[in-house]
């Protein structure tokens, strides 16, 4: 953690968990965070092992469009739209699987905005941060401060060695 924070954020072992893979891990915090009837903000597309682990806990997936005709940007609009009183979390996967869209610094604090007055947890899965070829990323963690935030990231993609597992 400490070695190799591309995040710009502090953090250390406590605030670190280390799983077989981001699945196993978005399996844990599903199932940790979300009561059977409650809801998660997710995109569309997205990468369907939110869908799944979801419905496996009886949890709804509340769905905001990206924007396709706009190089998949957020929408919004669409996303402030799709909260409610069972809502706990929202869902960011930067860049996106399977559109590869990556999100504006802009974008970003407008979603933490939207989190902080809806009293939310955003879930970054950022799997492929390290797969960006042209322009950069920005990491929601580092200019998220009151807000929680949970990012999934991994080694096997940063190396180019999709289904490898840590141990």
């Amino acid at each position: 953690v400490k070695h190799n924070n591309k995040l710009s954020i502090e953090t250390d072992e406590a605030s670190t968990m280390v799983t077989n893979g981001v699945s196993e891990a978005v399996q844990i915090c599903i199932a940790s965070m979300l009561n059977r009837g409650e809801n998660m903000v997710i995109p569309r597309p997205s990468y369907p092992i939110y869908t799944s682990y979801l419905n496996l806990f009886e949890c709804e997936p509340r769905f905001y469009t990206l924007q396709a005709d706009k190089d998949w940007k957020l929408d919004i609009e669409d996303i402030e739209d799709k909260i409610n009183r069972k809502t706990k979390a929202l869902l960011l996967i930067n860049p996106n699987n399977p559109t590869g869209g990556v999100y504006s610094r802009k974008e970003l604090e407008e979603v933490v905005n939207i989190a902080a007055q809806n009293n939310l947890i955003i879930i970054s899965d950022e799997i492929y941060d390290g797969m960006i070829l042209e322009g950069e990323m920005s990491h929601i963690a580092a200019f998220s401060k009151e807000v929680p935030v949970i990012t999934f990231n991994g080694l096997a993609k940063n190396f180019l060695a999709p289904g490898w597992r840590t141990g």
